[in-house]
């Protein structure tokens, strides 16, 4: 019986000491591979039982496969679960960065990413749309910003890379731009120059 005790405690502590170490990292939304790190587990066996126990308890949260988070979906800022479930290097950008600063007035379909692949998915009730842009163009850091954890593109940044892909984009409010700082941009990254 005392055995149980012990095993039982030693459970619990390793717990208390595994969502210490990710409340230290203000983080909300863990892949596998950085749960295993964080916590040492080289086992995948024994990784795929703590996560399932976890989740079980509502300690943890699965998003989708390899997907998790110390919160429930619905809590979870969405433009944030875009991001980490791109789970390479992308930025916020194009219609979404437009939108929110209110150069377009309708609201994107899905929320825009420029990334290393194309792809559409969907989580947590939001679309999502990644848009491919060459590695030169995608690294290339002149006119995207860190707010809140997360790479966005500036208005300016966000039209240049518009118009990357389509030179006939339309902006309900074109004078909220600066188009100096727009071909500065288009100059800086290689991207063929438009016109206001």
């Amino acid at each position: 019986m005392s055995t149980v005790r012990t095993n039982k405690k030693k459970s619990i502590s390793s717990a208390l000491e595994r969502f210490a170490r990710l409340a230290s990292l203000e983080e909300s939304i863990f892949h596998v591979g950085d749960l295993a790190n964080l916590w040492e587990i080289k086992d995948r066996n024994n990784l795929h039982t703590t996560l399932t126990r976890y989740c079980r308890r509502g300690l943890l949260h699965r998003l989708w496969k390899g997907m998790y988070a110390i919160k429930p979906i619905e809590r979870l800022d969405p433009i944030l679960l875009g991001f980490k479930a791109l789970n390479s290097y992308g930025y916020l950008s194009c219609e979404t960065t437009l939108y929110l600063a209110g150069i377009i007035s309708q609201k994107p379909s899905a929320i825009t990413f420029v990334g290393q692949e194309n792809r559409r998915f969907k989580l947590g009730g939001n679309q999502y749309y990644c848009r491919k842009l060459k590695d030169l163009y995608l690294y290339n850091n002149f006119g995207v910003e860190i707010i809140d954890n997360i790479p966005r593109a500036t208005v300016e940044r966000a039209v240049a890379d518009l118009s990357y892909y389509n030179k006939f984009s339309h902006l309900d409010f074109p004078k909220g731009v600066d188009w100096r700082k727009v071909r500065n941009i288009q100059k800086n990254l290689g991207y063929k120059i438009i016109s206001k």
